[in-house]
């Protein structure tokens, strides 16, 4: 799976392969089209729809696949890759998710209403964006986790703003981009604690200029943890401001609250291998020195890795 910035939102795709064998006579896959999640289901369908009716008598899925034209999966799937800005809401959900967009219904008058639905809004499609954060990070695509970071703030901090300075119509309503701007937008009708990161996140997060590079001693963990906190402090601000909001499924889960992708230890558990097999013995963690130091015995103490956090 894969995230792809299209119409300005971040859809979730399944890159296709198709045709992979890893016996000997086997070969790697042929890559195919990358397909929104939502509609890989179809994508498959009509794979299989394509594959009946062409296949010789007898002829396996591996080898047909490997005789089409190097382009006739991507012309197959066309238009189910082809996205309209219209399909995009309809298209923004992984499987498995069921609350990433998820607009609050609350109470109000008719504007403080609608500016409180898209705040509600806004903290749902933050952690879309925060959690594509995650993978591009896991995945070395520094700069692909530091735009959704930065969309991450941007876009609850806006909804804060919609707040505590609504415009007259919703159709003269300014969107900021820039989260200094943002800050001062802010300061003094939201908490300190909401408008002061926002300053070190417009430095941070800032866009790359051409031929500038970042810096190497960031510690872009403990950033994204620091975010993460301040996505807490802000939803507390807006929770306190109309107690009706639910952002129950938007918010970071309290292990983000730490600095995240740090190293967990290893744990090992003992057991005593024998010829006639081997035996439970104690499940007490020990450490990697303590298993490299253990001197060759009959029977033998085996130590064999629990979990890798």
């Amino acid at each position: 799976g894969e995230g792809r910035r299209l119409h300005g939102k971040l859809i979730p795709h399944y890159q296709f392969y198709l045709g992979g064998d890893g016996m000997a006579s086997g070969r790697l896959a042929r890559k195919g089209p990358s397909v929104p999640v939502q509609r890989a289901i179809a994508a498959i369908e009509r794979v299989v729809a394509s594959f009946e009716p062409s296949r010789a008598e007898g002829e396996r899925f591996f080898d047909w696949v490997h005789r089409q034209a190097a382009m006739y999966f991507n012309e197959l799937l066309a238009d189910l890759v082809a996205v309209a800005p219209e399909d995009v809401e309809g298209l923004l959900r992984d499987y498995g998710d069921a609350t990433d967009f998820k607009p609050a219904q609350l109470g109000g008058g008719e504007c403080a209403g609608a500016a409180q639905v898209f705040i509600g809004a806004a903290f749902f499609s933050a952690a879309h964006e925060r959690r594509y954060r995650d993978a591009f990070y896991a995945q070395h695509r520094l700069e692909s986790a530091i735009e959704c970071a930065r969309n991450d703030v941007q876009l609850i901090a806006q909804g804060i703003n919609d707040v505590v300075n609504p415009a007259l119509s919703f159709k003269v309503k300014r969107t900021i981009d820039d989260l200094g701007e943002l800050a001062e937008a802010l300061s003094g009708k939201a908490p300190i604690e909401v408008v002061e990161p926002l300053l070190s996140f417009a430095i941070n997060l800032a866009p790359l200029v051409e031929g500038a590079g970042r810096d190497p001693d960031a510690d872009w963990p403990a950033i994204f943890a620091a975010i993460d906190r301040w996505v807490h402090d802000a939803a507390t601000f807006c929770v306190a401001t109309d107690p009706q909001l639910d952002l129950f499924g938007a918010l970071p889960s309290d292990r983000s609250a730490q600095p995240i992708f740090s190293a967990q230890p290893i744990l090992f558990h003992r057991r005593i291998s024998s010829g006639l097999g081997s035996r439970p013995s104690s499940t007490a963690p020990v450490t990697a020195a303590t298993v490299s130091s253990l001197p060759p015995a009959e029977p033998v103490e085996v130590y064999e890795p629990m979990y890798h956090g």
